[in-house]
């Protein structure tokens, strides 16, 4: 395992500022005309770092009015038929996984922030001088798509879409304070319809990083049976609860389990708008995850690993 180092501390340094200049200098504009051209059902995919993105872009599309469905590249090929329509989110632009579904779909925009134009129909994030990001894990390469895809459902509320980004963005990690005990190896996270984004970025962050075990509960499932995972490792696992707006069953739940936890550790967006909040809870989980890195000593931006196993799936050509 990597130990935490002057690079992490320099990648998650340069974080809120990578998302403030990815905010003010892209062309937010041209991409707008881009995303206006979907108005049919869609299915929104994308792979590691890249799929809470896609969940947070489905999300945006399907409050406009507009069915849109999240799914990984496989799925997308495999289990659904009937829709024309692919929203592919790929920081590359070309990862392996969306060009095989790309040609299942006649119609396809891709979300990208590579400097080139690579596809007919693109949403770029890239601007002349962008600081690229060098890090094992996704971050600023997640969060800057969410910002545009934020920014394209604030457009025309009445509000100045850029400088409410730059507000949520500077706020969140000014008072975004951690001060937890996260000294266990699994996590539980737990979450619903309104929190999947930051589930899904917390998951992804540990299971790429080593930083910890994640275990994915969907708040009712938890009712049925899967609390018996906490109660019999009692003392050994970290809750990470994740709310956005608040239910009773989120009231319910934080009363009656706890006790089953070593650690306890909940995540609130804070705000009415449950779109915002998802984004929100997006910023805080990078944010935990890399608190939770840097008490246990380890990286993110360097991360050890099996490179006979990494490298060599990661380069899989082969039929999905």
């Amino acid at each position: 395992m990597a130990h935490s180092s002057d690079t992490d501390n320099v990648t998650y340094g340069r974080l809120e500022q990578r998302l403030l200049d990815a905010n003010n200098r892209i062309d937010s504009k041209r991409n707008y005309t881009v995303l206006d051209t979907i108005n049919e059902p869609n299915v929104s995919i994308g792979s590691g770092g890249s799929y809470p993105a896609a969940i947070f872009g489905s999300k945006v599309l399907t409050n406009k009015g507009i069915i849109s469905i999240n799914m990984t590249p496989r799925d997308a090929i495999y289990n659904l038929k009937g829709i024309n329509n692919l929203i592919c989110y790929s920081w590359s632009g070309s990862s392996y996984g969306i060009i095989k579904a790309m040609d299942h779909y006649p119609k396809s925009i891709v979300v990208h922030g590579n400097e080139k134009e690579l596809h007919e129909q693109e949403v770029r994030l890239h601007y002349d001088g962008m600081d690229k990001e060098h890090s094992f894990i996704s971050e600023a390469t997640t969060l800057i798509p969410m910002g545009e895809l934020l920014k394209y459902y604030l457009h025309n509320k009445g509000i100045n879409e850029e400088e409410y980004l730059n507000s949520i963005i500077k706020d969140t990690f000014k008072n975004t304070m951690m001060n937890y005990d996260v000294d266990t190896k699994v996590y539980e996270i737990m979450s619903g319809d309104d929190t999947n984004t930051s589930s899904h970025i917390l998951e992804s962050a540990m299971s790429e990083s080593g930083i910890g075990v994640p275990l994915l509960h969907e708040k009712y499932e938890y009712c049925h049976g899967r609390s018996v995972t906490s109660s019999t490792n009692r003392d050994e696992h970290t809750l990470i609860y994740l709310i956005n707006q608040e239910t009773e069953l989120d009231r319910f739940l934080l009363d009656i389990i706890v006790h089953n936890y070593k650690n306890v550790i909940v995540l609130r967006s804070n705000t009415k708008d449950r779109i915002v909040g998802e984004y929100i809870l997006a910023l805080k989980a990078y944010i935990l995850c890399n608190y939770i890195s840097r008490i246990k000593g380890l990286g993110l931006s360097q991360v050890e690993y099996d490179p006979s196993v990494v490298k060599k799936a990661y380069r899989y050509k082969g039929e999905l």
